[in-house]
């Protein structure tokens, strides 16, 4: 059975797109709290920015991810003889596998967003 074949070839295909959502994710989040730590520091103080949506965001990118991302392994897999049972019990070992990094990921920057929101006080809330 090449179900680990399978279940390698589809998840290095989305090693790559996945790093640039949290690349994409990473510079939005530090560009937001630059520019309200930059505005309620030159400005009166009274502005406070809210950062949320990160759990939407990554449903977002598994949706389409998702829809992208059968025809060319299929294409690839049934060629090399591997069977269509296989490839859909990879593909749902492959799916499991990136949903459940990227809720980590996800739980990880929201535990960091919230430390850094301790430390600017009045500046930064990620209330969700």
């Amino acid at each position: 059975m090449n179900l680990r074949a399978s279940y390698r070839y589809q998840l290095a295909d989305h090693k790559k797109s996945i790093l640039v959502f949290y690349l994409v994710v990473f510079c939005i989040y530090l560009l937001t709290a630059v520019a309200v730590i930059a505005i309620s520091h030159y400005g009166n103080g009274d502005i406070s920015g809210s950062m949320s949506g990160m759990e939407s965001a990554a449903l977002i990118f598994l949706f389409v991810s998702g829809m992208n991302s059968f025809k060319e392994n299929f294409g690839m897999l049934t060629q090399n003889g591997v069977s269509r049972r296989s490839l859909l019990v990879g593909r749902i070992f492959v799916m499991a596998t990136v949903c459940l990094f990227m809720v980590l990921v996800d739980k990880v920057w929201y535990f960091i967003t919230v430390g850094m929101s301790g430390i600017f006080k009045n500046v930064i809330d990620t209330s969700l």
